[in-house]
């Protein structure tokens, strides 16, 4: 096993980071989990959750879990490492709370539509995404954003 503190460059179409700073439209459901430090629960603040570029054939693809550190925040990390940004996102975008079954508020959805629809990128988005919130987000980019669910085979 091989634990990462900032970024990894497996091979030539591998390369893993963590440590995402950023908090713009950081997930509210993030208040609800935290880490254990010592005797006590602390916020989480997910520096160790990964997110994995895949280059093939000339495309970059950023596998983004289920981005607790936020969407924007994982891309705009991912511009400042790799001097651009990915053709294809694929990944849950933490924007429903499964344990109280809601989702985030539609306006701070469509903020993050607003915002992803100015980079170049196309989205695979599944998860905990949830349905509502993907809607609102379709409505915004259209095509370039698809829900996706296990066992679906991705071109």
């Amino acid at each position: 096993m091989h634990f990462t503190e900032r970024e990894l460059q497996i091979d030539e179409s591998l390369f893993l980071f963590s440590n995402v700073k950023g908090r713009v439209l950081w997930p509210d459901s993030n208040q609800n989990l935290k880490v254990k430090i010592g005797e006590r629960y602390v916020q989480d603040d997910f520096a160790h959750e990964q997110n994995l570029v895949i280059t093939e054939n000339g495309r970059k693809i950023l596998v983004a879990g289920c981005a607790h550190n936020g969407i924007i925040n994982i891309l705009e990390h991912y511009r400042h490492l790799k001097k651009g940004m990915p053709d294809l996102v694929v990944g849950g975008l933490h924007l429903t709370n499964p344990r109280a079954g809601t989702s985030v508020e539609p306006e701070i959805i469509r903020e993050i539509g607003d915002r992803l629809s100015a980079y170049p990128c196309s989205y695979m988005v599944c998860h905990c995404t949830g349905e509502e919130a993907y809607g609102i987000l379709r409505r915004k980019l259209g095509d370039r954003i698809q829900y996706i669910r296990t066992g679906d085979v991705i071109h």
